[in-house]
Order: C-alpha cells, then sequence, then structure tokens
C-alpha cells in the first residue's frame, strides 16, 4: 500500500509533517483522559469532570484540534505490527499518529471514515497498558480501552484513556468532509 493512499485530498503531503508540528507545539490541547505527569500534578491528582469528554467533542466538531495518549497497532505497514506508544491527534481535517519514541518520528494517518468502530476493554494479559487503579494507593491510573477500527487497510486498535473513547470513536466514524461542511 502506498504513502499516498493515506493523504487527504486537495493537501500536499508536506501538511502531514505540519499538523502534527501543531501537536508537539502545544496548539492541539491535550484531551481530558490525556493528561502529562505536570497536568495530573496541577490537577491534584483528580480524576477529570464529568463534562470533560463531551467538551473534547465539542471542541473537535468546532474546527479544534486534540492530542491522546494512544497505543496503536495494525495489520500492514506503515503502521507498527505490535503497539506502541505516541500520540493521537484529532481534528476536523484529520487523523494522524505519531509514536512517542522514535529518533525519527514519522506521523502515519488514520484512515477514516471507518467502515465500523468497535470497543473492547483491556484484557489483563496485554502488557503495557493501563487498566485502572491506584498508584501507591493515592494517584488514579486512567483505564485504557481498546477501539477497533475497520478501516480499508485492515483492523486498526487505537488504546485509549477510557475518558476519550467517545470522541475518538466519533472521529473515526465522521469523514474530513463531514466537519468542513
Amino acid at each position: 500500500m502506498s504513502h499516498s493512499q493515506f493523504q487527504i485530498p486537495g493537501f500536499h503531503r508536506k501538511t502531514l509533517p505540519l499538523l502534527m508540528k501543531n501537536v508537539d507545539k502545544g496548539n492541539y490541547h491535550r484531551s481530558a483522559g490525556s493528561r502529562t505527569a505536570w497536568g495530573a500534578i496541577r490537577a491534584l491528582f483528580r480524576e477529570p469532570k464529568d463534562n470533560a469528554a463531551q467538551s473534547d467533542i465539542d471542541a473537535v466538531r468546532q474546527g479544534e484540534g486534540r492530542a491522546v495518549s494512544c497505543l496503536l497497532k495494525g495489520p500492514v505497514a506503515p503502521f507498527p505490527r505490535r503497539r506502541r506508544q505516541g500520540t493521537l491527534a484529532l481534528s476536523a481535517i484529520g487523523v494522524f499518529w505519531r509514536p512517542s519514541w522514535s529518533l525519527h518520528p514519522k506521523p502515519l494517518m488514520i484512515p477514516r471514515p471507518a467502515q465500523s468502530v468497535e470497543v473492547r476493554a483491556a484484557e489483563r494479559s496485554e502488557w503495557n497498558m493501563k487498566k485502572g487503579g491506584k498508584a501507591f494507593g493515592v494517584v488514579p491510573v486512567p483505564e485504557f480501552q481498546v477501539v477497533i477500527a475497520r478501516t480499508d487497510v485492515g483492523a486498526l486498535e487505537l488504546a485509549v484513556p477510557s475518558t476519550d473513547v467517545e470522541l475518538v470513536m466519533e472521529v473515526l466514524r465522521q469523514s474530513p468532509s463531514d466537519y468542513l461542511g
């Protein structure tokens, strides 16, 4: 499968790195369930508010972008065969994933709209997947769920914080023209 099949009509291939720079520079706000360590400290380790997830969905509908913590696994290249940690950038013009730990991180476009989107709980046997609870008895650990998006390239597994599942599912179901029209 060629890399050109992952392009958005009307956008040059150099647009993708520019969009991902917005995530790196902090131009995309982190979603409610995807806090950094500093964000958790600022929130005094409290859980996100109930309306925070809906606020993220509304913001993306209005054209803003959101960055979501995500472990991605895909069936074919260029997607990783094993789960890799990264950031999922959600916006009206596209969904992109970029690995966290890489010398030359190349953003990947997630094709959409997905033919179907399902959710399942993270299994206990899946390593490196947060399953909720408390660290040291006080610090809340977010629970991750797996969003399975069936696309033209096969089934992609995106493990995201439970708070962000509805946001990711909504964006994957929509085509870019649904937001721009």
